[in-house]
């Protein structure tokens, strides 16, 4: 994705206005028993290695990425756009 592109995305107050059903879907790692367990009693879930996450819009599958820390927050890297 081109920075100009983040730029605006993050920038803009009409990119800010649009709204879509999006969600971010985290998928396929491994836990052991003993993890879920701690996961179930903590509400958090820790993990060793970056699951491959999912962004859905509009129920299409449009790229897959990671999860990121970036000035606090947590945010959507996108590494593949799907096609």
């Amino acid at each position: 994705m081109s920075g100009n592109l983040e730029t605006f995305l993050r920038d803009s107050t009409m990119a800010r206005r649009v709204r879509a059903d999006a969600r971010v879907v985290v998928r396929r790692f491994d836990a052991s028993p003993r993890a879920v367990a701690a996961a179930i009693d903590s509400g958090r879930v820790e993990i060793d290695a970056k699951p491959v996450c999912e962004l859905i819009v509009g129920g299409e599958l449009v790229a897959r990425g990671e999860i990121i820390t970036e000035d606090g927050a947590n945010a959507f890297r996108v590494t593949e756009v799907v096609e």
